[in-house]
């Protein structure tokens, strides 16, 4: 069980509590006792927190993380995934009574969950060969909107031997092909998903617009860190498919964020 003081359940998120004197030094197995807290999110009530809990496990070498449950007003928590020790995100349902979350099985790719509140256990909802990167709640709860990278060609015969690629505007120390992600959408019940996006360009970034009839989407025109740079925001109607840029500006690569009414948007970019 793990232990939040109440009046310091938000600092714990981000904050190193000053702790007693200890009467001996910290040593290396300390660390293997050292708990992790990431990717607070709070309830639309406001009346409980998720948090993912990493802990270390030495025996078999890696990092275990959970999804707990805190109670605003009491500081009780609740483990909700016992048994997973993969997860990499969460966020809850627009209605309060769901949270979705990636979690990486054994030896698997990163795959969209839905956890439902009243009981019963988590449900697989994407099955995609290159695994979720990112995902957003369409604003009704009834489908989401994910990020997953394309699949590499796959090369025959005796092309099958050449590995060679166009590094472009990337690390001189990749050994493969950059893979462009994009857009799909899929029931929050799971199913067959929907591809939105398409071609050489790079999706990072995706947000409903609050009658979800639209999303903003931060592109690279191609999938290399170097285009970074030339980020764009577009907005995207998902019934008709079209598109148009916020600004004629580049360089907004840190994503975007809308106002509660949809009627602004926030972008993060550099300048010069």
């Amino acid at each position: 069980m793990i232990t939040f003081a109440r009046p310091l359940i938000a600092l714990s998120l981000g904050l190193t509590i000053a702790a007693p004197a200890q009467s001996r030094r910290v040593e290396l197995n300390d660390l293997g006792r050292e708990v992790t807290l990431s990717n607070p999110r709070l309830s639309p009530d406001g009346r409980q927190l998720v948090v993912i809990v990493s802990r270390a496990n030495y025996a078999d070498n890696r990092f275990e993380r959970s999804l707990y449950s805190v109670d605003i007003t009491t500081g009780a928590t609740r483990e909700l995934t016992p048994g997973r020790r993969n997860v990499g995100a969460v966020e809850w349902s627009p209605t309060g009574d769901r949270l979705a979350f990636v979690d990486r099985e054994t030896d698997k790719q990163p795959q969209l969950f839905v956890l439902p509140l009243d009981g019963g256990e988590s449900r697989r909802i994407t099955d995609t060969k290159r695994g979720v990167t990112q995902f957003a709640w369409r604003p009704d709860g009834q489908s989401f909107a994910f990020l997953t990278e394309d699949e590499p060609i796959e090369r025959t015969g005796e092309e099958r031997h050449n590995k060679s690629f166009e590094v472009g505007n990337n690390t001189y120390s990749d050994q493969a092909a950059s893979l462009s992600a994009h857009q799909w959408t899929v029931p929050a019940t799971g199913g067959d998903g929907k591809r939105i996006t398409s071609g050489v360009r790079h999706v990072v970034g995706v947000t409903w617009t609050p009658n979800g009839r639209q999303v903003l989407l931060t592109v690279w025109p191609k999938p290399h860190s170097g285009e970074l740079i030339n980020a764009t925001v577009v907005v995207r109607d998902i019934e008709t498919g079209t598109e148009s840029n916020l600004s004629d500006e580049r360089g907004f690569g840190g994503g975007a964020a809308l106002s509660p009414d949809g009627s602004q948007v926030a972008m993060i970019g550099a300048r010069g």
